[in-house]
């Protein structure tokens, strides 16, 4: 009933004093292990929220970093976009179709780069819960033209013929700007793990009987 009631431990009289003496030395060091174990808790318990914070306080810094980095950027890639507009435009004096070309490519690049730092700002808002998507019918064959001149240097540099097959008119709902940079990754490693001397080709073209399908 002692026992039921909360009590550590009982002793049956008569008892001898060496009894008593034994169980209450052994009752406190059982005391001082509880009390040390319970302090060792609080104290992971305090590290562990610590570790928390800084990690949070952490994280915080990397995407203000990140978002901080990303408008930065944006100042000169603007400025560059700007100048070759001016550039089309012939306000520094005619242009040859071979300079067109090249300012074309300029703008695919610039373009590109922006992509990359609207993907860092993406993530910036997904860590934080606020990614948005421009959701638009998008022109398969517009994304993979777009595409393939920006790794045409490594095309080039190793070699790889380079074929595109999109039927016309084939279209996906989606987010362009995503949806190019996937490209660009899957274009980017076909070229990486194909041997020089290769061929990469992109195959565009719904699937037979599933109008709601596209097979890439």
């Amino acid at each position: 009933e002692g026992l039921d009631t909360g009590a550590d431990d009982y002793l049956v009289k008569p008892f001898s004093a060496q009894e008593l003496v034994a169980r209450v030395r052994s009752h406190l060091s059982l005391a001082r292990v509880r009390t040390a174990a319970s302090d060792a808790a609080d104290r992971a318990r305090r590290d562990a929220e610590a570790a928390r914070e800084e990690a949070e306080r952490a994280n915080r810094a990397k995407s203000d970093f990140l978002a901080a980095m990303s408008h930065e950027l944006r100042t000169p890639l603007n400025a560059i976009a700007g100048y070759v507009q001016l550039l089309e435009m012939g306000v520094h004096g005619p242009m040859s179709d071979s300079q067109r070309e090249v300012l074309r490519r300029v703008q695919r690049s610039e373009h590109h780069l922006l992509s990359l730092i609207n993907d860092v700002l993406n993530f910036v808002k997904i860590e934080a819960g606020r990614v948005e998507y421009d959701m638009r019918l998008v022109d398969l064959g517009a994304v993979v033209a777009a595409a393939a001149p920006i790794v045409e240097q490594q095309l080039q540099a190793k070699r790889i013929a380079f074929e595109r097959r999109v039927d016309s008119g084939t279209t996906v709902w989606a987010d362009e700007d995503k949806l190019r940079q996937v490209l660009l990754n899957l274009l980017t490693n076909a070229v990486k793990f194909t041997e020089p001397g290769g061929r990469v080709t992109v195959d565009v073209a719904p699937i037979t009987g599933d109008a709601d399908t596209v097979l890439l």
